[in-house]
């Protein structure tokens, strides 16, 4: 089973500078392209608390140069259990944990390998109750709130992230039957009563999740 390294390079030393500096001042800073419903409008709303909690992991793989997708897919496969086993382990803290697998020596020609991958692992890291990210100087991945934005997992130094799955992920997860099933499994019962036991900017969420519900009605 791979490890979380607990040893780093002067390469990654260099490399950690570079997507500590970007995660703190783009990804935990307000961007009013965001245009999220409800406070605050950071592109990442839990990254600053997590680089505070020490929860915000990273790993470099500087061997691969995304000539071959299928390796990349193995090594962010690979750190499922790892993440999973890693602290904090309190309930109210796992949205804070997060992993950044970097990948510096991707050549820009094979950028598009990471937007591969997002898609091809996706059902599998969303059915072990985690969430996945590519990130890249050319992803065009659209926000969810704003889709004439699609410039907001753009990072200086490709990587992926993973990180666990939360209540406002419906809104990624609705629109793929088996991704909205893992989350029913987490998060259903968060939904009794027309959302009773929500808060009331949860709202967009209900609606999201109760469309889902009914439109996959019937398929099990």
């Amino acid at each position: 089973m791979r490890k979380i390294q607990s040893f780093v390079t002067t390469e990654d030393v260099i490399s950690a500078t570079r997507v500590l500096a970007w995660a703190r001042n783009y990804l935990a800073r307000e961007e009013e392209k965001v245009r999220r419903p409800y406070p605050p409008q950071t592109v990442c709303p839990y990254v600053e608390a997590s680089i505070k909690a020490n929860s915000l992991y990273m790993v470099f793989h500087n061997e691969l140069n995304g000539e071959d997708a299928g390796s990349i897919a193995d090594v962010i496969l690979g750190y499922v259990n790892p993440f999973k086993e890693a602290p904090p382990f309190a309930r109210h803290e796992q949205a804070l944990k997060a992993l950044l697998i970097v990948f510096p020596n991707i050549e820009e020609k094979f950028l598009g390998a990471l937007d591969e991958c997002h898609r091809t692992i996706k059902p599998k890291i969303v059915k072990s109750g985690l969430m996945i990210g590519q990130f890249h100087p050319r992803c065009r991945e659209e926000a969810i709130h704003n889709p004439e934005w699609n410039a907001i997992s753009r990072s200086p130094v490709p990587l992926v992230a993973i990180r666990n799955m939360t209540l406002h992920d419906i809104m990624f997860l609705h629109d793929d039957e088996q991704a909205f099933r893992a989350y029913e499994s987490r998060f259903g019962s968060r939904f009794a009563q027309g959302g009773a036991f929500l808060y009331p900017y949860h709202k967009h969420l209900i609606t999201c999740y109760e469309r889902a519900k009914s439109a996959y009605a019937g398929h099990q």
